[in-house]
């Protein structure tokens, strides 16, 4: 959690600064840059394309939280349990949505 929160820091000094509704639709667009990157074989410019995926990935997981109310932490809690869950019992919507209530609650 150093380096997110480091990131996070980083951001929040930044002009978009933290709580950025539009980091989801960044990282899209960043994510579509990486591939240009990657088809060029542009080492360095693949790497630095990979920093602004994993900057608005933080940002957008930071955006998440925020809009429901919980920790970053809480909210990559949530993420392990529902996914741990469909890896246990595959795609059940409800098992999944009890793993998740079930951090909520234990955080509580």
């Amino acid at each position: 959690m150093d380096q997110i929160n480091q990131l996070l820091s980083i951001a929040s000094d930044l002009r978009t600064g933290l709580n950025d509704g539009m980091a989801p639709a960044k990282l899209l667009d960043e994510k579509d840059e990486l591939l240009e990157a990657l088809s060029k074989g542009d080492d360095v410019e693949t790497l630095t394309e990979a920093g602004d995926v994993a900057y608005f990935a933080i940002k957008s997981i930071d955006w998440a939280a925020k809009q429901i109310g919980i920790e970053i932490e809480t909210l990559l809690a949530v993420a392990i349990a529902k996914y741990q869950s469909r890896m246990l019992f595959g795609k059940d919507k409800d098992l999944e949505a009890k793993a998740c209530l079930s951090v909520i609650k234990e955080l509580a």
